[in-house]
């Protein structure tokens, strides 16, 4: 899971994290936050709420962003240890309930890593490779060569 920041409402930004276990090794405890960031400082956690975390998983959380509506996420799933399950991308509400899957996929050595949104939390481009969710679909789109993943920009 890549750490990674997104607005969910004009005071409300949901934060991912990635804590290793204790020794230092496996499993790694994976989170989102969502921290209030009208209160009056002081501890990032006094202010959080967890919306959701996956310490020991099935479907492992690989990305979570702010949704296209207040109070929902956009999260990708990838099978845990022997799952043999498939890749999720769905719309969430922070209590967790499942609104709409957006995608699903096969797993494969290439399959999407990273998920981008732009700011209407509606339109979805997954890298690498650089894919375009529509309709429930992966649409491939041309990049130019010494494009990078991290080049993503809405």
């Amino acid at each position: 899971m890549t750490p990674s920041l997104s607005w969910a409402d004009s005071r409300t930004l949901i934060v991912t994290y990635v804590w290793a276990a204790a020794n230092g090794g496996y499993p790694y405890d994976r989170g989102v936050l969502a921290l209030d960031t009208s209160s009056a400082g002081g501890s990032l956690q006094a202010h959080s709420r967890l919306l959701t975390s996956d310490g020991h998983c099935t479907d492992c959380l690989l990305e979570a962003l702010a949704g296209p509506a207040p109070g929902t996420l956009i999260v990708m799933t990838v099978p845990g240890s022997g799952s043999g399950g498939r890749i999720l991308i769905r719309l969430v509400s922070f209590s967790g309930h499942e609104l709409a899957q957006m995608l699903s996929l096969r797993p494969t050595p290439w399959s999407p890593g990273i998920v981008h949104a732009d700011q209407s939390g509606r339109y979805l481009i997954l890298t690498p490779p650089f894919d375009w969710i529509k309709d429930g679909k992966l649409v491939h789109l041309p990049v130019p060569r010494g494009i990078l993943a991290d080049d993503v920009a809405w």
